[in-house]
């Protein structure tokens, strides 16, 4: 029995109680692939049948299975905490193994947080927190399929991005103290908060002007998908001053990794007396990435996005901004 890699995926490689040598396909985890391979080693040596479907996992194990993983520090805690509710409320069902739930468990648990009158995109973040434990016991075999697999979130009213107009750019970087590069880069690349927390100095590429955005210790893209981004001379002029760094490259006031960015620049907008957050950084370079001339696809692949209809909201942001200085310059 062993673990191999092939495009991106790791197999158990094991054999059946009659010698046929199978793959099991686990996913783009290594440790998923180690912790199967683990288990069917351990039943082998028990006597066991080589199987890898265990219908009578325990469910809080399988959580913490999935918990105990290379998870960004924000997200885990968002997924422990849903996770959690979910799992008290299969107890009190009665369900205590991973295979017990069924579609109904869900959907049933996802209309208990409708009556406690939750937002419907909280109630879509404990929807992919399932999803995702599911799928995870999916890949290591505890389940034959996922029984949400393809259910759809619920659609929320979505908000315009609420982008810095330049004005407000510039107070921006006027009162960001030890945090302007940080801003800076931001606003030049449209980097998510957690990107520009975890960029170390072998992302930067001073001879074609670009961030490749990839996996670290402590971090892995959205979606899994690394990219590369292409930024100006003078936001790469920045990041070569960090070529040397080890580690992440922007860090604290206190010389720790950065961690409460969000905190960190509500203080500078507060000395600006505007409103907003981290976020809105990147909502900004995207519209002025519009407004400079760039088109859709090439925003969605500088921005990461996995749909383009996700992209295309900041067309509506373009629009309603050019209905509104094309009223203020009527002649009436």
């Amino acid at each position: 029995m062993a673990v191999k890699k092939r495009k991106n995926i790791w197999y158990v490689i094991y054999r059946d109680e009659n010698g046929k040598q199978l793959w099991k396909a686990v996913g783009p985890y290594k440790t998923d692939a180690q912790l199967l391979d683990a288990e069917i080693k351990a039943n082998k040596k028990k006597g066991n049948p080589l199987t890898i479907q265990e219908k009578n996992a325990p469910l809080e194990d399988i959580a913490d299975s999935f918990l105990d993983r290379n998870i960004q520090p924000r997200t885990k805690a968002k997924y422990k905490h849903d996770l959690a509710l979910f799992t008290t409320y299969c107890k009190k069902q009665g369900i205590e193994t991973i295979a017990s739930i069924t579609y109904e468990t869900v959907e049933n648990f996802l209309k208990t947080q409708k009556e406690h009158n939750f937002a419907v995109g909280t109630i879509n973040n404990r929807l992919d927190a399932i999803t995702y434990l599911l799928n995870y016991a999916v890949r290591i075999g505890k389940l034959k399929e996922n029984p949400v697999k393809g259910k759809k979130r619920d659609k929320a009213f979505r908000k315009l991005p609420n982008p810095f107009r330049p004005e407000e750019v510039n107070k921006i970087l006027k009162y960001s103290g030890w945090m302007h590069d940080i801003i800076y880069v931001t606003l030049s690349t449209g980097l998510r908060r957690g990107e520009i927390e975890a960029m170390e100095a072998k992302w930067i590429n001073p001879g074609n002007y670009s961030i490749n955005v990839q996996r670290t210790k402590t971090f892995s893209p959205k979606n899994h998908e690394e990219r590369s981004i292409y930024v100006s001379a003078r936001c790469m002029d920045i990041l070569k001053k960090y070529i040397d760094k080890k580690g992440s490259i922007f860090l604290s006031p206190t010389g720790k990794p950065l961690n409460h960015t969000w905190r960190y620049f509500k203080s500078t907008l507060n000395k600006a007396e505007l409103n907003g957050n981290f976020h809105d950084l990147r909502h900004t370079y995207a519209v002025n990435f519009l407004q400079s001339g760039g088109n859709i696809s090439s925003l969605q692949q500088q921005l990461g996005h996995k749909d383009i209809q996700t992209t295309s909201i900041y067309l509506r942001v373009m629009h309603d901004d050019h209905i509104i200085k094309s009223a203020e310059n009527l002649p009436y």
